[in-house]
């Protein structure tokens, strides 16, 4: 009996012991510690890692971040499928890009590509059509008018006419007509305005009235020891800088010129009244514009030389 119950305490021994392959399948000791391993794959981590499967996603890790799988990166067109040149990159130094650059190189800047915007320029036009008004209304000579239309003259040495030798442009002032001075020679005034006078004496005199061949008519110059010292004018087309002349009223006068005006009887025609501007700048002392008015508003204007202004008629 006795080696009956050897028999029997062996047999219980040996089935409850795990089998080799019980304890090969094992990663380290039932206490919990861990076991060092050389190089194997299944070495375990602290944190139990090197049991877990890799998460999806990080096997494609190295393509998110731009990596080719032999550690090289990626151009651009591999990753954008663009062409690198057609990638336009700013300098950072350079600071923003001008709009109208941008503009030519878009088309959306409102003008053809290379269009330069210009500043808008005055075009110089030379000196003013008259004097410059003083702060009575009426020019004075702080500038100079500009010259009328010039003629050409023709190959036989002749003058070719303007349409006209005055128009509205041309303002009478204390200085002139237009772009004709008093103190012109006639020659010189009527290349300015490119006309012919009439009325040159054959045999010449100390004074005479001259007036241009291509009109307009109710103008005529006096021209008083060789030069243009006088205008007159009977024509509503002729006026001051400031819009006087024939037809305006005599209330009108005395509005716009005030105490520069003297109102009077006219000298040498009856009934009619003689309104004289006299300048206050020194430089126009010697000049005068006159109105003669007859029923309250101007008939005829002239104007010139102080001493020539108040003839009647030449000697």
């Amino acid at each position: 009996m006795a080696g009956l119950a050897i028999l029997i305490g062996a047999c219980t021994i040996s089935s409850e012991s795990p089998d080799a392959s019980s304890l090969s399948g094992r990663s380290g000791p039932s206490s919990g510690t861990t076991t060092t391993s050389g190089a194997g794959d299944g070495a375990a981590t602290p944190d139990g890692s090197g049991d877990q499967e890799p998460e999806a996603g990080d096997e494609s890790a190295a393509g998110d971040t731009g990596e080719s799988p032999d550690g090289t990166a990626p151009t651009t067109t591999d990753r954008a499928g663009t062409a690198p040149d057609a990638v336009v990159t700013a300098d950072p130094a350079a600071g923003p890009e001008p709009e109208e650059v941008a503009g030519e190189r878009t088309g959306t800047a409102g003008e053809p590509a290379g269009a330069a915007t210009s500043p808008t320029q005055e075009t110089a036009s030379g000196p003013a059509d008259t004097a410059a008004e003083g702060d009575d209304g009426v020019p004075t000579t702080d500038s100079a008018p500009a010259p009328d239309s010039a003629p050409a003259p023709d190959t036989d040495g002749t003058t070719t006419l303007a349409e006209s030798a005055f128009d509205e442009r041309s303002k009478v002032s204390t200085v002139g007509i237009g772009s004709v001075y008093f103190g012109m020679s006639p020659e010189e005034s009527a290349e300015r305005v490119g006309t012919v006078w009439e009325g040159v004496p054959a045999g010449g005199a100390d004074c005479y009235v001259i007036t241009p061949a291509n009109g307009p008519p109710g103008v005529a110059l006096w021209v008083y020891h060789g030069t243009v010292e006088r205008v007159d004018i009977d024509t509503p087309l002729l006026r001051t800088q400031s819009g006087l002349g024939v037809g305006t009223h005599l209330g009108e006068l005395q509005s716009r010129l005030g105490e520069k005006l003297t109102v009077e009887d006219h000298p040498y025609l009856a009934g009619w009244t003689l309104a004289t501007f006299v300048p206050t700048d020194p430089n126009d002392a010697a000049f005068r514009i006159a109105f003669d008015i007859s029923g309250g508003e101007v008939i005829r204007f002239r104007a010139g030389r102080t001493e020539i202004v108040a003839l009647e008629s030449c000697a």
